[in-house]
């Protein structure tokens, strides 16, 4: 058998990170259709009911069920696209402004999130100290740390531009890196 023959290996897909959400999505849009369609068996249904008080409540309640599923998907269809693939008025919202929105969403976060006072807040929580020193007494991560620190420092030294500084740094670096066994 020659190499020509032989039947090309495909390769392996990555895992959809995002499986299980498409499948809850999915599952969920069945749900939301079937109730649909069962509103609107309803509602052509309870016109095959006798009239009466009760024939008349159950009539009115899937119409409203009705119209308001038929209402729920066109607002959060028109959100993202045209219904229907119409070129309705005020629909496929979030494509068309993308770009404002996200601007109006980064102001939001940066103005009611991320403010001043709740970083200094948090910040004023945060025991820096205790977490470096929790991460340098660890000997398997202070290994990975000192090899890469390691690494970095020549091209550190390497773009000081005076002599006596990268000297100074030079011998700093290592003992403040080793502590004091490293002196």
């Amino acid at each position: 058998m020659d190499a020509s023959s032989q039947p090309l290996a495909t390769p392996a897909l990555a895992p959809d990170p995002d499986r299980a959400a498409r499948a809850d999505l999915a599952r969920h849009k069945a749900f939301a259709s079937g109730l649909l369609v069962g509103m609107a068996a309803l509602t052509l249904g309870s016109y095959a009911l006798p009239p009466g008080y009760w024939a008349g409540v159950l009539q009115a309640a899937a119409k409203a069920g009705f119209v308001g599923g038929i209402a729920d998907w066109f607002a959060v269809t028109a959100l993202f696209r045209h219904p229907l693939g119409l070129p309705i008025p005020h629909t496929a919202i979030i494509p068309a402004q993308k770009e404002r929105l996200g601007r109006a969403l980064g102001r939001f976060v940066g103005n009611h999130v991320f403010t001043e006072a709740e970083v200094r807040r948090t910040l004023g929580k945060l025991d820096l100290a205790g977490v470096v020193a929790k991460f340098f007494s660890d000997p398997q991560t202070m290994a990975p740390a000192a090899a890469a620190l390691a690494g970095l420092l020549p091209k550190v030294l390497a773009t000081v531009e005076d002599g006596r500084a990268r000297k100074t740094l030079a011998r700093l670096i290592p003992r403040i890196v080793g502590g004091p066994a490293a002196g």
